[in-house]
């Protein structure tokens, strides 16, 4: 029931059963196997629970205040983040994948919690900072006012053919730290000012953007990524947003791991740290208040 809130029923069937071509399998870049397809489903069923905890606590805030202006805002209400460690299929479409991804987790559960927590999540912001073009879910999302999508990517890496999202800002091949990171944070800055009403974010969080990325043709370092994740829990706490948090891109170079491993994990530490700070932040606030 939750994939065919965004996939095709009949495409859905045929992947469980084996029963693809082999065009299609050649698109998607592995073979079908039983372990590939728990993956697929796990892929994206972890995002859509990760979404759907965070919908809970702020449903059970909102039953609290018992105030129908309560807002997810409240100052004194501890924001509300969940990750996912694995997840980001951006390249899965309505009737077929491509680029390693089965299923959109990200569109699933962004059409989850729009269905199921209606109430209260009226309108989404997708942060696609892979270095790829987040296309699949340009495509899912295209006309949906409910569904803002903002994909940042390498203008020189396209795999297939370039789609349209709400905001596509292409940067070149080669590019450093300080050109993407100024880049973002003007781009974020412009999303607060005249995106009105977002009540949710998803941040896919690929890592292909390092300099060591196999696939990436971009040049981060380390301490750049790290500067991006920033950004992006800046943008979500200065709003108070909720916010789940997936994998994205990330190949290594000469079968070394260790970078890509480090950059990929520093997604999850980084939110957690930061929480942990607003936290005793918020503490300190409550002792001042009494």
């Amino acid at each position: 029931d939750e994939l065919i809130t965004t996939h095709s029923p009949e495409y859905i069937s045929r992947f469980l059963q084996g029963d693809q071509t082999e065009s299609e399998l050649r698109n998607v870049g592995f073979p079908w196997s039983i372990e590939g397809v728990k993956r697929a489903l796990s892929s994206t069923g972890g995002t859509v629970a990760a979404a759907c905890a965070v919908c809970d606590v702020l449903l059970h805030h909102h039953s609290n205040k018992q105030e129908e202006s309560s807002s997810i805002n409240d100052e004194y209400y501890p924001i509300c983040w969940s990750a996912h460690v694995a997840g980001g299929t951006h390249h899965a479409f309505y009737d077929r994948g491509e680029g390693f991804c089965i299923f959109s987790d990200i569109a699933v559960a962004a059409n989850v919690i729009r269905q199921k927590y209606g109430s209260i999540i009226r309108k989404i912001l997708i942060i696609d900072l892979d270095v790829h073009q987040g296309n699949g879910n340009a495509v899912l999302f295209q006309n949906r006012q409910d569904i803002v999508t903002f994909s940042l990517h390498c203008q020189g890496n396209y795999f297939s053919k370039k789609e349209i999202s709400d905001l596509d800002i292409e940067l070149p091949v080669g590019c450093t730290d300080e050109t993407y990171l100024v880049t973002l944070r003007h781009w974020l800055k412009q999303i607060k000012q005249e995106s009105q009403g977002i009540d949710f974010v998803f941040f896919q969080a690929g890592v292909d953007i390092l300099k060591k990325d196999r696939l990436g043709k971009m040049a981060l370092t380390a301490e750049g990524v790290k500067r991006r994740n920033k950004l992006v829990y800046d943008f979500c706490s200065e709003q108070r947003l909720p916010l789940v948090i997936t994998m994205g891109g990330g190949y290594p170079s000469n079968n070394d791991w260790t970078p890509i491993l480090k950059a990929h994990a520093n997604v999850y530490i980084q939110a957690y740290e930061y929480l942990e700070d607003l936290q005793r932040k918020r503490e300190m606030l409550l002792s001042d208040s009494h």
